[in-house]
């Protein structure tokens, strides 16, 4: 009960941020938060039966995680970052590695070496953050 709780919290905490300006830095803490909520439905006590279709939303939500904090981060020590100012070739990089960890953690649930990767570079993206 205390989850849904908290994830009621974060969608108006969402909805307190992009209300009156739809900045680069709120849509930021916006992704961040909603993979904070993708986090909290995946710690849920089910099984993978109950879960279904959610646990492999959730799990993919959870390991974009790091990313959209780091990205909320820079946003927030750097002013000039924008995202639409970022070169094509960088745009299509992201964009290929995005596509594969939707479907590697959420086609494949993340069964693989690549999830120990995908692992160390959170921990690398979260020690660049601190």
């Amino acid at each position: 009960m205390l989850r849904f709780v908290s994830i009621g919290q974060l969608v108006f905490l969402m909805v307190f941020l992009t209300r009156k300006q739809f900045t680069q830095q709120a849509v930021a803490a916006s992704c961040f938060l909603f993979c904070l909520m993708g986090y909290l439905l995946l710690t849920a006590p089910t099984t993978n039966n109950e879960s279904g279709l959610l646990r492999s939303i959730s799990l993919t939500l959870t390991e974009f995680t790091p990313y959209t904090l780091w990205l909320f981060a820079f946003s927030l020590v750097n002013d000039q970052f924008k995202l639409k100012n970022l070169a094509f070739w960088i745009k299509v990089i992201v964009g290929v590695v995005l596509c594969w960890q939707v479907y590697f953690f959420g086609v494949l649930l993340g069964r693989g070496l690549f999830h120990q990767l995908s692992n160390l570079i959170a921990i690398a993206l979260i020690a660049h953050v601190v």
